[in-house]
């Protein structure tokens, strides 16, 4: 069996990136795909190649990759996986929209819906540009919410980190998804039976009002 592993983009270490890394590791004979790859900032792959999109060639794209968000469905159209018997899926946005053959499985493991789509206000407050050109970036909102919807139909199925995740799939995509919680390395917490009187949230973004 030929297998593919596909990530939305590998210019950082997030947890997304972190549990791409381990189905690399669970699959060490599959190719890799993406659509912009910087091994400098993101995950080790070791020597496994990694093949990308025509936008890898765009100066400054791995560092700026957020402003190419226009580009990464027909990028990732465009991959060539029909020889894939099995093509696994690490999205929060775009590698969900990979072709397949007819006969193949492609499954969709969803760290989330894409959510500078569905959750435009919350996702994108920190950032000045997106309130200056809010009213011309919502045009282009529309019109890439009917793609994501579109495109969130090619998966066979869905793997949700959450149940939360799961609920949101299936109101936004239209799809039934299974939860597969995100694996802990355990051994490196250590359990005690005294409880203190706080939370400690540990996260990319900030907790604001008890919402990212």
């Amino acid at each position: 069996m030929k297998i593919a592993l596909v990530h939305d983009y590998l210019t950082q270490r997030g947890g997304a990136e972190r549990v791409f890394e381990l189905l690399c590791r669970y699959f060490p004979e599959a190719d890799i795909f993406t659509s912009l790859y910087n091994p400098k900032t993101t995950i080790d792959l070791g020597d496994r190649p990694v093949k990308t999109t025509v936008l890898q060639g765009i100066p400054g794209g791995t560092k700026y990759f957020r402003l190419l968000a226009p580009f990464y469905f027909p990028a990732f159209r465009s991959l060539d996986l029909q020889d894939y018997d099995l093509i696994i899926s690490s999205s929060s946005s775009f590698a969900k929209a990979v072709k397949k053959r007819p006969d193949a499985i492609h499954i969709c493991f969803c760290h989330n819906v894409t959510r500078f789509l569905w959750d435009t206000d919350v996702y994108l407050r920190e950032y000045s540009y997106y309130k200056k050109f809010s009213p011309l970036l919502e045009q282009a909102f529309v019109y890439l919410r009917k793609l994501d919807r579109e495109y969130a139909q090619e998966p066979d199925l869905y793997i949700a980190n959450s149940q939360l995740v799961a609920n949101r799939i299936e109101k936004i995509y239209g799809k039934p998804a299974t939860t597969i919680n995100y694996p802990i390395y355990s051994e490196k917490f250590s359990f005690c039976d005294r409880k203190d009187d706080f939370y400690l949230v540990v996260s990319r973004w900030w907790v604001i009002n008890g919402s990212i």
